[in-house]
């Protein structure tokens, strides 16, 4: 009996108690032939006893001419003559299942060919179902499809309906890739939180060490840059450096991650010494700090951030900074750049003990400030060495004090107006305990050197006081006329003129000055 209406392309086949015979209705006379032995139609006949039912076709024939459209490009026509083949098959006969799962196989091979990514996936489901042994397999080539899918989506920028596609891949098979590429959909649709949510979901550790995949790192990293997080974003580049047996096309992914922070760090620099030069020490403050968060290694940004935190106030910014540049240039000999930091770094502690001397605040931490200067320019600042004796003659630490002056006025011999003045005076003050032991002929002595740096009325009373009392009286004369020149309204002058000179007036003694 006819089974079925098809086409008169296709061959109808009379139902016959014998398996091995069929009869046919089609074009030309019916005959009488062996079933057909092809292949593919292994699993085509099913027989059920008595009278089985066997459902037969040019199967075979079908199946050669679609290979050969399909190998001739003619692709379309291959799916047609597959899709009639599937007609043959009796879908309710689960002993047609493998055939059929061949037959969608190849139409899903012609219409991924054919760039028909979804027709592809209909055909994939069924050979899924049809044949469970191959899901495995069979999920991997839908996973590609999804994914190349949401690719061409996200090139349309239909960005929902890619990510969509992308979360049915990644449901198929795990892949660092996909995952980044749902994170991007997500930042791109503003969804940040979600993004964000995503990505550390997926920065959890997957190693057994507890370490993160190399790829979600990269992934990241080139979120924080896309995002201007370039702090973050060099941390995780930093981390990356170290990592082992990376593949080559992430070893890529870190060089181009690389150089997009260098470009950041240089544009930033120019952009920062323009700022400068212009006086916008604020645009100037911000543009140096991407340059750093891009590169935090990057010496000449270290420099220049150092100085604008000096010139800011910020000292104790400015010398961690200093420092860093120094141990750089030093550890890539790069002696100009480390001459440099280490000028800088000293006049920056210089101006951090002068700023903080001038506020009165610790007297300790002034002194250290000075000191590190004096000792990063090798003992070259003369202006530091005044600054440190300035504050340890207010420590009262007199002798350390006068050794630093002492240690300015050999940088400048000439100096009669600052240093010479303050020495005189830092050792007029050791000449004093030496009185008030008696020790005159000392005192003597010390005062004629401090009159040698700096002449000066207290210095010439108290050398005529202790001549006085080694019994020199020309010489206490001496001193005490010079004393009234310079003041003579000095009273301390004025009693030992009266001591030494009784009955006479200044006015008096005055004029003497020049005679003696």
């Amino acid at each position: 009996k006819r089974v079925n209406f098809v086409p008169t392309d296709f061959v109808l086949l009379e139902i016959s108690s014998d398996p091995g015979r069929v009869g046919w209705f089609g074009p030309g006379p019916a005959t009488n032939r062996q079933h057909p032995t092809h292949p593919a139609e292994d699993h085509i006949a099913m027989a059920t006893g008595h009278g089985a039912v066997i459902v037969a076709a040019s199967l075979a024939e079908k199946l050669e001419k679609a290979r050969k459209l399909a190998d001739s490009g003619n692709r379309g026509q291959a799916v047609l003559l597959l899709q009639r083949a599937l007609c043959l098959l009796d879908d309710r006969k689960t002993a047609t299942a493998p055939a059929r799962s061949a037959i969608h196989r190849d139409i899903a091979q012609h219409y991924a060919l054919d760039g028909d990514l979804r027709s592809s996936i209909k055909h994939l489901e069924f050979v899924k179902l049809l044949a469970p042994a191959e899901a495995t397999a069979v999920d991997g080539q839908l996973a590609a499809h999804y994914e190349a899918l949401g690719d061409k989506l996200l090139a349309d920028r239909r960005v929902a309906e890619a990510r969509t596609e992308f979360a049915h891949s990644l449901a198929l098979a795990s892949s660092e890739n996909l995952q980044a590429k749902i994170i991007d959909c997500l930042l791109a649709e503003e969804q940040y939180s979600k993004a964000f949510a995503a990505l550390k979901a997926a920065m959890r550790p997957t190693h057994a060490d507890g370490s993160v995949a190399p790829g979600m790192l990269l992934t990241r990293a080139r979120i924080f840059v896309d995002h201007e997080n370039y702090s973050a974003a060099a941390d995780d580049v930093a981390a990356l450096k170290s990592v082992e047996n990376l593949s080559s096309q992430q070893q890529q992914r870190l060089a181009d991650l690389e150089q997009r922070l260098q470009t950041v760090a240089e544009k930033s620099l120019g952009q920062a010494r323009a700022s400068i030069r212009d006086g916008e020490i604020a645009q100037a403050y911000a543009r140096l700090t991407t340059c750093l968060a891009a590169n935090p290694k990057d010496v000449p940004s270290l420099l220049q951030k150092g100085c604008v935190e000096r010139y800011r106030g910020s000292f104790e910014a400015s010398v961690p900074l200093l420092q860093l540049a120094m141990t750089l240039a030093k550890a890539a000999n790069d002696e100009q750049l480390y001459q440099c930091a280490l000028r800088e770094l000293a006049a920056t502690h210089n101006e951090a003990g002068v700023a903080m001397e001038r506020h009165a605040e610790n007297v300790d931490a002034v002194i250290g400030h000075l000191g590190e200067a004096i000792k990063l320019s090798g003992g070259r600042q003369r202006r530091c060495f005044i600054n440190r004796a300035a504050m340890l003659h207010r420590r009262g630490d007199l002798q350390e004090a006068a050794t630093d002056y002492q240690a300015a006025l050999a940088l400048d011999p000439d100096d009669h107006d600052l240093v010479r003045p303050r020495l005189a005076q830092v050792l007029y003050e050791l000449v004093v305990p030496e009185y008030d032991a008696g020790h005159f002929g000392q005192c003597d002595a010390d005062l004629t050197r401090v009159l040698e740096l700096h002449t000066a009325t207290p210095y010439l009373t108290a050398r005529a006081s202790a001549r006085i009392q080694l019994g020199n009286t020309a010489g206490a004369a001496e001193d005490i006329v010079a004393a009234l020149k310079l003041d003579p309204t000095d009273e301390r002058a004025r009693a030992l003129a009266t001591q030494v000179f009784p009955g006479r007036s200044v006015s008096e003694l005055v004029p003497l000055n020049e005679s003696l």
